[in-house]
């Protein structure tokens, strides 16, 4: 019987023990997922049961790029491109990236696509004076998910038309 009660006691310490090791509280779900702004004012949503694709590619230069593509169940879709990705950081918008050998390309851009109310694209580095109010921030990368705000505006293609984003936030996971 003695056995009986210390092999209970070690089985309950073992079992707190255990518990009290737990590590779920620190672990965010892919349920988490999200994009939130406004597009000329109103409401933009991307739930993590919609389109959210995030991820780092690494460049035959050695650098690190970010691409993320999202999608709302309206279709309408944001995408944002950063060259020289490093981490938590704010990222310049439209500027020239260049790499060795001196070749510049265009550099960071965020696009937005809407197949309604209106068929159309918009992007920032199309014209530099937009770019002045662009605003891409990383405020957490733990390497399994990133956080961060955004802003833009953009132009059409045909530079007829404007998409003011503003207020923008997201959680997004890094695809492997």
């Amino acid at each position: 019987m003695k056995n009986l009660k210390i092999s209970y006691l070690l089985f309950l310490m073992g079992a707190f023990i255990f518990q009290g090791c737990s590590n779920d509280n620190n672990v965010v779900s892919a349920q988490e997922e999200f994009v939130k702004a406004k597009v000329n004012g109103a409401d933009y949503l991307v739930k993590s049961s919609d389109i959210i694709e995030c991820k780092k590619i690494l460049t035959n230069y050695g650098s690190m790029s970010l691409t993320v593509k999202v999608e709302n169940e309206e279709g309408n879709i944001m995408e944002f491109l950063i060259l020289n990705y490093s981490g938590a950081n704010v990222y310049p918008i439209g500027e020239k990236t260049y790499f060795l050998g001196g070749s510049g390309v265009d550099g960071n851009w965020m696009k937005y696509s809407e197949t309604y109310p209106q068929l159309g694209i918009w992007i920032t580095n199309k014209n530099i004076h937009l770019n002045n109010r662009a605003h891409f921030e990383i405020t957490n990368d733990n390497g399994n998910y990133l956080s961060g705000t955004f802003s833009f505006d953009a132009e059409d293609v045909n530079g007829e038309t404007l998409r003011s984003i503003s207020d923008g936030k997201f959680l997004f996971e890094i695809d492997r």
